[in-house]
């Protein structure tokens, strides 16, 4: 909308024709979401997975290193 007319506009006017707009920009995001979910609910599990997987890693790396430690300090 040119600003020359929205100039001669009331406020809500103006408001309520940038609803509509915003609106119309979130349909596309909201079908493309549905379309999605089987894959982002994939890439998540795997994500989960992954990180689990390095947690469990870092704790084991903890306990090498302390009973590295431990066992070096009794020879």
């Amino acid at each position: 909308m040119p600003p020359l007319i929205a100039v001669n506009m009331e406020i809500p006017v103006i408001w309520l024709m940038a609803d509509i707009a915003v609106g119309f920009l979130v349909i596309p995001n909201v079908i493309a979401l549905f379309l999605l979910r089987k894959e982002f609910i994939s890439e998540f599990n795997l994500f989960r997975t992954r990180t689990q997987r390095d947690t469990n890693s870092e704790k084991t790396t903890q306990i090498t290193h302390v009973n590295m430690s431990k066992s070096e300090g009794e020879e």
